[in-house]
């Protein structure tokens, strides 16, 4: 194997965590509440079951084919040139995701810092998450440990300075426009709760892999209830018609906060926390983009890769939109059906070829005996 690393359950839960609130909390909150209203905490459990049917089909898999990842397993499954193309497709999709991620947070610290070019943030954002790569899977993992329990302690010293502001009549009623609606808004939460298939690269490196589906979960869980705790907090205290109109909800609810005239500018804080917990999930998914790589190539080794598909990274960050409303656009209208379709179709077809062979393996062996 490319990477001797070995990563502990907690270290993958603190990872799925991290790279659940990092991409979610910045964009999901404006668009989920401009589609679904005071139905979006709904919508975010509906999310969430989604991505544990894929979590169980990813699951199943990593046990069939033990300490493999699925850039090497796909083509077990599908034969050595469609398991390659297979393989293209997931590595694309995660430098693709890396992409998003590294030009949603400059765009966003472009807001707060005018003065500064975005070409500085992305080749910012770029350079540490190659050097963070570089570092291997138990870099990563030993950092989440630590950049984890800081974030959950940031989040709940918000929660709790925020509490006064909060109407909660606001958060009712439910179901006000039926369930279709809800069922529809739900994709947008599934699309990015299912950039979890990195379980599927991390699995192979779980010192117990037979745990992986539980720690995966609980994981997706605390990220969840993360974003669902932001999204009551928007509505609470902003309300669903303003907070929707909002670029950055989270962000104007954390300069909202003011107690006594004493503690001010929170919102410092949270952008501290966020983008740690951003450079975690750039640097997963660089990571991932690089061992894949090298895996579906058969190299020895990964990290000559980075660097290049640093590069590659960089400028999909420029050229993926060219400026935020088209950026909304397309988070909204085409990422999650592309999503989805790799990350519940694609895997869902590996699944059951899979399970076919199985099948029919069993069935071959019993009628030789």
């Amino acid at each position: 194997m490319l990477e001797d690393g070995r990563i502990s359950g907690r270290q993958f839960t603190t990872l799925i965590f991290l790279i659940i609130v990092s991409i979610t909390v910045l964009q999901v909150p404006p668009l989920l509440l401009g589609l679904a209203g005071q139905d979006s905490v709904l919508a975010v459990l509906i999310a969430v079951i989604i991505d544990g049917v894929v979590a169980a089909v990813l699951y199943f898999l990593g046990l069939r084919y033990p300490r493999k990842t699925f850039i090497q397993y796909s083509e077990d499954i599908l034969g050595k040139i469609p398991g390659k193309f297979a393989a293209v497709i997931f590595i694309q999709f995660f430098l693709l995701v890396a992409a998003l991620s590294i030009r949603g947070m400059s765009d966003f610290l472009v807001t707060i810092m005018p003065e500064t070019p975005l070409t500085v943030f992305i080749i910012a954002f770029t350079l540490v998450s190659a050097f963070v790569a570089r570092g291997g899977i138990e870099s990563l993992a030993r950092m989440s440990e630590i950049i984890a329990p800081v974030y959950i302690a940031a989040i709940v010293f918000l929660m709790a300075l925020l509490l006064p502001e909060m109407d909660f009549s606001r958060v009712l009623p439910l179901f006000r426009y039926g369930a279709k609606p809800v069922i529809m808004a739900s994709l947008l939460p599934a699309s990015w709760f299912g950039i979890c298939i990195i379980m599927a690269m991390f699995m192979a490196y779980h010192h117990r892999p037979e745990k992986t589906f539980t720690v995966k979960m609980t994981g997706v869980v605390m990220g969840a209830s993360v974003l669902l705790l932001l999204l009551i907090a928007c509505i609470a205290v902003l309300g669903v018609e303003y907070a929707s109109m909002l670029s950055y909800p989270v962000y104007i609810l954390a300069r909202q906060i003011s107690l006594a005239d004493f503690i001010e500018r929170v919102e410092v804080i949270w952008v501290a926390v966020w983008l740690l917990a951003g450079f975690i999930t750039i640097s997963s998914l660089h990571y991932v983009s690089a061992l894949g790589t090298a895996q579906l190539f058969g190299l020895r080794e990964y990290r000559p890769l980075v660097l290049p598909l640093g590069i590659m990274l960089a400028s999909f960050s420029f050229l993926i939109y060219p400026n935020a409303m088209s950026g909304v656009k397309f988070i909204l209208q085409i990422f999650p059906f592309y999503a989805l379709s790799i990350e519940g179709g694609l895997t869902t077809l590996l699944f059951l070829i899979a399970l076919v062979k199985l099948l029919t393996n069993k069935l071959g062996k019993e009628r030789r005996r």
